[in-house]
């Protein structure tokens, strides 16, 4: 008997606690951190295994670089980051997306991947744009820059292009088998993907890159089988090219892009990377080359 009059009054507090906490949990979200609330939203690509996979793939080392503000907790520090586009850039972004969609318009693919623009802010990724998920991140700096030509009617080319190399990374990792079959055949010195971990000493010095969708494939140049990287050391970024059975042997890419048939333009650490800057400026020079194009149109 007294066990019961100990243990009835403890029962009914707890089942208060859960009606009070499922009557009041949206008033509580709003005092959640901006992750947390930010994650709620459908489509957000933070809850994407896409996210989760390239956090994982991201080295230590990293993180600094990646995301100036981390502290303590690497994901919730580099997400609180991401936002959505703030009111005053919004018609900037319609339009922008609107034209790409114009020069894209012959290309039912890009139509089924719809925009999904978001934000990063405080330096996230050295301010450079790129996708996770079904989303393009775009940095504020980047919109503050556009905005003030933008309010005087001017469209700036550059980021078109940068809208449409970015919604190509989208359609790639939504489609990544089917581009690795264009690749195999059209990028002859590709070898195969790299299917053991990336040894330590080159993946502290990594700038893993999201649009690779965590692959990185061997290339076969120069007679040797080497591991195509985008390298990260005294604050900027470069592709390098490295021996897979003699790390200390290098090759810096940019100096065999003409070689293979590639501009200035066009970054070679990765294929996903080459296919969307070619395809990217030749949508705006419109001229795209044949074997590219009915790719696309058969997607």
């Amino acid at each position: 008997m007294y066990y019961f009059l100990v243990i009835t009054p403890i029962i009914l507090i707890i089942m208060s606690l859960i009606v009070y906490l499922v009557i009041s949990y949206n008033d509580m979200y709003n005092f959640l951190p901006k992750i947390e609330l930010f994650s709620k939203y459908n489509g957000s690509p933070l809850s994407s295994d896409h996210f989760k996979n390239y956090m994982e793939a991201i080295h230590k080392d990293i993180y600094p670089i990646k995301c100036p503000s981390y502290k303590t907790n690497f994901i919730l520090d580099y997400s609180k980051n991401i936002i959505k586009v703030p009111d005053k850039y919004k018609a900037l972004v319609d339009a922008y997306t609107n034209a790409a969609d114009n020069l894209t318009a012959e290309f039912k693919i890009f139509k089924k991947n719809p925009w999904n623009i978001l934000v990063s802010i405080n330096n996230l990724e050295m301010n450079m744009p790129y996708t996770l998920g079904n989303s393009v991140i775009i940095p504020l700096k980047a919109l503050k820059e556009l905005n003030t030509t933008f309010r005087h009617g001017h469209i700036n080319n550059g980021f078109l292009n940068t809208l449409i190399h970015e919604k190509i990374h989208v359609i790639q990792r939504n489609n990544q088998v089917i581009f690795d079959k264009f690749y195999i055949t059209n990028y002859k010195f590709l070898d195969k993907k790299l299917t053991e971990p990336l040894p330590e000493n080159l993946h502290k010095m990594t700038m893993t890159n999201p649009d690779s969708n965590n692959s990185i494939w061997i290339y076969k140049l120069e007679n040797k089988r080497i591991i195509p990287l985008l390298t990260y050391s005294n604050n900027s970024v470069t592709e390098i090219g490295y021996n897979i059975e003699n790390h200390n042997d290098i090759t810096y890419l940019r100096n065999i892009k003409s070689a293979l048939g590639f501009n200035r333009h066009t970054s070679i650490y990765h294929p996903n990377e080459i296919f969307a800057c070619k395809v990217a400026h030749h949508i705006m020079d419109n001229n795209l080359p044949i074997n590219y194009k009915e790719f696309l149109v058969n997607l």
